[in-house]
């Protein structure tokens, strides 16, 4: 049995040029007897990963989050927003409220952006030798984090 593992460390997509730092990782696991463990995709093919999942042609499907502590704002954290926060009934009222408490600032929360990778291994060698952006542009003040993604059959779901 073989267990795929995702790194975020640095490569390029050619398991010769997978940094030191991804090939120690890999090293550095223990599996039970019977499991291999194999390098299959490390950054940057994908960074920040929260959620992968695969489909029936073996492509595999990342969320990756850019948003966290830049543009998704934890209001824990400022806690002169927690009133309005808690009274908030709608996204409508939540973008209201970072807007009147940021002004112009606010709309230079939509700079990063969430979005989906799609890697694959074209050429049957056992690691991702194609990866692309699958969806992108997930950055308005409404959209929240990345958080899941789920593939099956011709369709896609993304949170």
């Amino acid at each position: 049995m073989r267990l795929l593992l995702l790194l975020l460390l640095a490569a390029n997509g050619d398991p010769q040029e997978y940094s030191d730092e991804a090939r120690e990782s890999v090293r550095k696991l223990r599996v039970p007897a019977g499991l291999k463990v194999e390098l299959f995709a490390a950054e940057p093919q994908f960074v920040n990963p929260v959620a992968m999942s695969f489909d029936e042609k073996g492509r595999v499907y990342v969320a990756e989050t850019h948003r966290r502590h830049s543009s998704v704002l934890e209001v824990w954290d400022r806690r002169d927003w927690l009133d309005g926060d808690l009274a908030a009934r709608t996204v409508e009222d939540r973008v209201a409220l970072y807007r009147k408490k940021l002004g112009a600032a606010a709309d230079k929360l939509a700079a990063d952006s969430e979005r989906v990778r799609v890697l694959q291994d074209l050429g049957g060698k056992g690691h991702a030798d194609f990866a692309d952006t699958f969806a992108a542009g997930f950055n308005d003040l409404a959209d929240g984090l990345g958080s899941s993604v789920l593939a099956r059959g011709n369709e896609v779901w993304y949170t």
